[in-house]
Formats: structure tokens, C-alpha cells, sequence
């Protein structure tokens, strides 16, 4: 379904046009609706559209850029050209009570078990760097989808969910219109949510989906 296509249903469901709601306002909300579709379907297939990233290490530099990201999965480090990669430990540095100056980061510390601590767009990396290393950083994450800005834009989510999106879009609409409070709103948002989430999950989750029986109605 293109943005084209979900803006006729959106439009049939709540009775809009492109004058009484403007097209760039529907990609808007159309925009933030798929990152929390996709949001709540990478929580519960955890590889869906996983990409990585690439940096090089600068001695010195603590701080490196994370793509824009729903959730940063893993990282690696390679802190000495023909080196061995070291996964990198997640921290909060909330949970460091010594001094977090460069001397005393060196000293507790070490290469061989990296640690990192996420700081608004950045992570920075325990020990710093000390070398200059050409690919030396390498992120597991989960992208933002890019906005949508033409009705030639195709969902990122699965094509099966393109409809719910549509969905969730026009529950915004009917609030915008005052056709809806904002509780009402919000319990038909979470019954769309649940849907996803039903058709997600696994009914045995220790069961292999090749191995569930069919239900089959012999009367």
C-alpha cells in the first residue's frame, strides 16, 4: 500500500479531503504512527530490519555518533588495527561512582572488556581510545524510519500492517475533529496496538509455527 492508497482509506474512514485535511499533515502523523508500529513489532521480532554502522576511532575521542536508532542492539570495538573485536558491555555511568576524568577512566578500564554508556546521540566508550583505527566501531541498531514526504512513499512496516497504520492514522484525525475524546482515543489506539501484538506473538512460545496443528472443522 502506497501513502497514495492509506490516504484514500484514511479519508473514506473519516470523511476528509486534501482541503479540510492537508496532505502534509497526514504524512505527519502518518510518519510518527509507523516508528510506533515499528517500535512495538522490533520489540517482538528482535532482528526485524536490523542494520549496522561502521565508524572509525579516533584516539582521544571518547564520544561516537549513533545513527538515528529506535534501539542501538549491540557494539564492537576495535581499538588496535589487526586486533581482536571486544563486544561492548552497555552501562549507565550513573552506576560509576569514581571520577569519570581521562586518567582514571585509563586506570579502570581495559580493552579487553570494553564498556558503554549511551548519552543522547552519542556513546561513549570505556577505555577511550588510543589509536586511530579505520572502522574501528561497529553499531547493531534499528533504524528511524525516514519520514514520509510523497504519496509515492511505501511503508517500511509489513504490507499486513499497512491497513492497521491507516487505522491508527484516522484515530488522530477523528481526535483532531473533535469526533473522539481523548480516552476514546486512546482505547481504540491500544485495541489497533493489540491486534499487532496478537498477530506477533507466538499462541505457544515454546512451540516451533511449523509445528502448531491446524484447526480444522470436520462438521
Amino acid at each position: 500500500m502506497t501513502i497514495a492508497q492509506m490516504l484514500t482509506t484514511i479519508r473514506f474512514i473519516t470523511n476528509t479531503n486534501s482541503v479540510t485535511f492537508a496532505d502534509a499533515n497526514m504524512y505527519r502523523l502518518a510518519s510518527e504512527r509507523q516508528k510506533q508500529v515499528l517500535k512495538t513489532i522490533t520489540d517482538l521480532k528482535e532482528g526485524y530490519l536490523e542494520t549496522t554502522n561502521t565508524q572509525n576511532l579516533t584516539a582521544g575521542t571518547q564520544a561516537y555518533a549513533i545513527p538515528a536508532a529506535l534501539r542501538v542492539k549491540r557494539a564492537e570495538v576495535l581499538y588496535a588495527s589487526g586486533g581482536s573485536w571486544r563486544k561492548v558491555t552497555f552501562f549507565d555511568i550513573n552506576e560509576r561512582s569514581a571520577a569519570n576524568d581521562s586518567t582514571t577512566i585509563a586506570g579502570d578500564f581495559n580493552q579487553q572488556a570494553p564498556y558503554g554508556d549511551v548519552s543522547g546521540d552519542n556513546i561513549n566508550l570505556y577505555p577511550i581510545p588510543d589509536a586511530n583505527v579505520t572502522n574501528g566501531l561497529k553499531i547493531w541498531y534499528i533504524a528511524v524510519p525516514a519520514d514520509f514526504t510523497a504519496t509515492s512513499d511505501t511503508p517500511v512496516i509489513p504490507g499486513e500492517f499497512h491497513r492497521l497504520l491507516a487505522d491508527l492514522v484516522a484515530v488522530d484525525v477523528r481526535q483532531m475533529k473533535g469526533e473522539l475524546s481523548t480516552l476514546q482515543a486512546t482505547q481504540e489506539e491500544q485495541a489497533l496496538l493489540q491486534v499487532l501484538k496478537n498477530q506477533l506473538s507466538p499462541r505457544v512460545t515454546d512451540q516451533d509455527q511449523a509445528m502448531k496443528p491446524l484447526r480444522v472443522n470436520y462438521e
